[in-house]
């Protein structure tokens, strides 16, 4: 019985520390902030936030040299002025890193990407994306491993 009890006592401790914390985002950075699901980070060197499983989070980097960002669906976020801007995402995601000097993003269906004047852009999409790319190189590749179909300033995934 005792040992039925501690075993069910770890197993709630282990449990609590799945769902807690982690469902929430986090960032490290120097001038880094998380606050319920919003996340900025201004100036430094580096910053990187984890959205963890908390939907639609939103993420501001300006003026960082590195950020980067991992999260789920439903997220937005932006790199504003910034030198490589990495993002992570699943579905409907929505990223701004126009104006940044490099931008790769990794992102789900239904996503938007603007990387209008950026130095260059790199995108893998799986699913159907938009990429705005006005004024920047763009790579953009979807699912199938083609390239995206150019639509004016847009490319896409899944057809213009």
């Amino acid at each position: 019985m005792v040992r039925s009890l501690l075993a069910l006592a770890s197993l709630v401790v282990v449990l609590a520390g799945a769902c807690g914390p982690s469902a929430q985002p986090t960032c490290t950075g120097t001038a880094c902030l998380c606050d319920g699901s919003e996340c900025t980070c201004k100036g430094g060197s580096s910053c990187d936030i984890a959205c963890g499983t908390f939907p639609r989070c939103h993420t501001t980097c300006t003026n960082v040299a590195q950020c980067n960002v991992a999260c789920r669906d439903d997220c937005t976020g932006a790199c504003n002025a910034g030198d490589t801007c990495t993002m992570q995402c699943a579905n409907n995601c929505n990223y701004d890193c126009s104006n940044s000097r490099a931008c790769t993003v990794s992102a789900g269906d239904g996503s938007n990407i603007d990387c209008t004047n950026a130095g260059t852009c790199t995108v893998q999409c799986t699913g159907s994306c938009t990429v705005t790319c006005a004024g920047a190189g763009c790579a953009v590749t979807c699912a199938d491993g083609n390239a995206a179909k150019s639509c004016g300033a847009t490319f896409k995934c899944g057809g213009c």
